[in-house]
């Protein structure tokens, strides 16, 4: 037995089986069961551990003192392992389950819930299908929640875990201003240079159709107003930037980041759909750097 499959050896009584307690934690039995999954050939203690494991889950799941949900998810875990499904489909699962237990961190469980980025989606599909063009202050609303303007920044804090605690996420959860101003820069800036574009080829009214709709506003004007907007914008993140939040200057910098690429990216030409036009920025970075 090597020293990996022996850590299981502290789940078994003197005896050599597996201890009883443990059937009374299902959470803990659930997880013992998915570890099972990972064993190998002549691993004995975890051929042990799966038979354990697999015979009073299904017992519990058959109990009548266990709760529909809860036997329906150990139904799903003993029917599809997270080891051998598909890791998305698996994570909405476990979401599903999660939202429920008592012990349930609802802050990291929104930022878990990309459903509300869905329906964002869902309701410009049916702006564009109705041919509706909403006021401009609901199309923000409604882009900046489809733009990702919290999951962005969530999964980035994620890569860089060792600043980004709690208070962070809760930090942004709160939507903090620099973050909605980033996000905004991003959306004005794209949608000016992109909207002719999509409205031709069909697209949902953008932020530039519904502000000439509601101000009776011509391309110019809009454009001339974003502007301010897009200045404003920029002296709200510099003062939040300025003050002190529980989130360290290195979080914050990586929402800044966002509006910063929107300026470069949106300049002239949409460069995201037209990345040929970022070709000279590729060959001042990676090609033809500053000689030492």
């Amino acid at each position: 037995m090597d020293n990996e499959s022996g850590v299981f050896n502290k789940f078994k009584e003197s005896n050599d089986k597996f201890k009883e307690s443990l059937i009374s934690n299902v959470k803990g039995m659930l997880s013992l069961y998915e570890a099972t999954q990972l064993r190998v050939h002549e691993e004995d203690i975890l051929e042990e551990a799966f038979a354990f494991t697999t015979t009073h889950l299904k017992n519990i799941s058959l109990a009548a003192d266990t709760s529909p949900r809860l036997a329906k998810y150990i139904i799903e875990a003993l029917e599809q392992p997270f080891h051998t499904g598909v890791p998305r489909l698996e994570a909405l699962k476990y979401i599903s389950s999660y939202e429920h237990q008592e012990s349930r961190n609802d802050i990291l469980l929104k930022f878990a819930k990309v459903k509300e980025v869905a329906r964002a989606y869902f309701v410009e599909a049916q702006w564009f299908r109705e041919g509706f063009v909403p006021l401009f202050d609901e199309r923000m609303s409604n882009a900046l929640i489809s733009a990702c303007c919290v999951l962005v920044p969530a999964a980035t804090f994620i890569g860089i875990k060792e600043i980004a605690g709690i208070h962070a996420f809760e930090w942004l959860q709160s939507k903090p201003k620099v973050m909605i101003s980033s996000f905004t820069i991003l959306r004005l800036i794209a949608d000016l240079v992109s909207h002719k574009a999509e409205q031709e080829r069909g697209h949902v009214a953008s932020v530039v159709e519904s502000y000439m709709k509601e101000y009776g506003t011509t391309r110019t004007e809009t454009a001339e107003r974003f502007k301010i907007m897009i200045t404003n914008s920029w002296k709200d993140i510099n003062e939040e930037s300025m003050r002190p939040t529980v989130a360290p200057l290195r979080l914050i910098n990586v929402i800044v980041n966002i509006a910063r690429i929107a300026e470069v990216y949106y300049k002239e030409v949409d460069g995201i759909t037209n990345p040929e036009y970022l070709k000279d920025y590729v060959r001042k970075l990676f090609i033809d750097p500053i000689p030492l």
